[in-house]
């Protein structure tokens, strides 16, 4: 029985890999091994970030037999500054200070009119836009409605882009903890122990680095892509999905407030 290690600032739900000391370690003896292979149909493409292309190409070329991670890819730039990104689909992985207050999901319906609540608050805020050239003739109007637009744009913010923000911040945790899974089992099934000892444990190391940044709440240290997202989560949980021996899936959850995402995702391995 492998105990799981007492390592502050991480949640002791959370898995850490045994670290690699004399022996390799062997995870069939884990917890968490289980009888049945995970099976993972279609899964959903990903696009994390850019940064982590290589680390994701050696991951890939690690295990070029297996088609198991040809979903994921990392293209991904950084928003340079917080709510810098204005696409309509938000391209870029959200700076960490970004806004994410948000409308919980399934408050307003969003179903095709006349049902649509969402769309009733955003006609809404678009005929106050509209008004703004015709506020423009007069410098005491144009004044009343540009602050009037103000709240009016962040409660658009929040219905509409935030909870996109939520989604690229999960989406490319998913990356990570792809690239990071794959490293250490690569590092595992290397030859040269020594190198395979290496590897692992700066895979390890990382893996905590990112299970501690989504613990903290009250960041002092942020930056984009990878310090300082704890705060748009609640509780985050990460856990291998392991079956003869091999990390072949993981299963992410993330609190947001108060709803959550989950996902399994898997794991290439030979």
């Amino acid at each position: 029985m492998i105990t799981p290690p007492n390592i502050p600032g991480v949640p002791e739900y959370n898995w850490i890999p045994p670290e690699w000391v004399g022996t390799k370690p062997d995870l069939s003896n884990d917890p968490l091994s289980q009888d049945l292979e995970p099976v993972f149909r279609k899964p959903t493409p990903l696009n994390g970030d850019g940064a982590l292309a290589g680390r994701l190409a050696a991951v890939k070329t690690a295990f070029s037999q297996s088609d198991a991670i040809n979903h994921v890819q990392c293209t991904r730039s950084l928003e340079p500054t917080p709510n810098a990104d204005t696409s309509a689909d938000l391209t870029k992985i959200p700076h960490p200070n970004s806004d994410f207050s948000h409308v919980d999901p399934g408050v307003y319906k969003t179903e095709a009119p006349p049902y649509d609540e969402q769309a009733k608050f955003l006609d809404a805020i678009h005929a106050v836009e509209a008004l703004e050239s015709l506020a423009a003739r007069d410098e005491t109007m144009q004044e009343s409605i540009q602050e009037a637009l103000l709240p009016l744009r962040k409660a658009e913010d929040q219905l509409v882009k935030a909870p996109k923000r939520l989604s690229r911040i999960f989406e490319n945790n998913l990356c990570k903890v792809t690239v990071l899974y794959g490293e250490l089992s690569a590092a595992l099934e290397n030859a040269d122990a020594g190198e395979g000892k290496i590897a692992y444990t700066t895979a390890r190391t990382k893996l905590v680095d990112l299970i501690k940044d989504l613990d903290d709440s009250e960041p002092r240290q942020v930056e984009a892509g990878e310090l300082g997202y704890g705060r748009a989560f609640k509780w985050s949980y990460i856990r291998p999905i392991i079956h003869g021996g091999k990390i072949k899936g993981a299963k992410i959850m993330a609190k947001w407030n108060p709803h959550m995402s989950s996902s399994g995702i898997p794991i290439p391995h030979t």
